[in-house]
């Protein structure tokens, strides 16, 4: 039997997390109070959350920093 993981998660340990705990899994956000970006798209309630990841990408062209809009990242 083939066990699927969604970013180290089963399917159902992924299927079981919140909305903002997969994006938390996933690089998109800190969990809450670790970064004030983050924080901030999550109180808007932004249906389409249009910030960067809080995780810069691997092939990041301009330092990995957090919540960079180069062109990988965002």
């Amino acid at each position: 039997m083939k066990v699927v993981s969604y970013y180290g998660h089963t399917s159902e340990e992924w299927d079981a997390l919140t909305s903002d705990e997969r994006q938390i899994a996933m690089g998109r956000r800190a969990p809450i109070g670790e970064c004030v970006s983050c924080d901030r798209a999550r109180e808007s309630n932004d249906p389409y959350d249009m910030t960067p990841r809080h995780t810069a990408s691997d092939r990041c062209q301009s330092g990995k920093r957090n919540h960079c809009t180069c062109d990988t990242c965002y």
